[in-house]
């Protein structure tokens, strides 16, 4: 079961990534519109980048991310395929 659930998580944030990237092919294959507007606005949630300093050395820790229509229409795809696995 814990095998089956991690490989769920990887296929979700690959499901992300790839739907965010067929998005913005998306957005640069299309023509200004109605459409191209739809396929490359995204929401974005996370905090900003936290900058910590140390005197001579400098940490930053930011976590932020971004949806649009394709990359959720991936993990809905995924979310379906995979529950027959759990």
């Amino acid at each position: 079961m814990r095998g089956k659930v991690g490989v769920l998580i990887v296929a979700i944030i690959a499901g992300l990534v790839v739907g965010s990237y067929i998005g913005q092919l998306l957005g640069t294959i299309l023509p200004d519109g109605a459409v191209k507007t739809f396929f490359t606005s995204s929401v974005e949630f996370g905090c900003d980048e936290i900058k910590i300093s140390l005197g001579a050395m400098t940490i930053k820790f930011g976590l932020l991310f971004r949806f649009n229509f394709v990359s959720l229409l991936a993990l809905f795809v995924v979310i379906y395929y995979f529950k027959w696995w759990i």
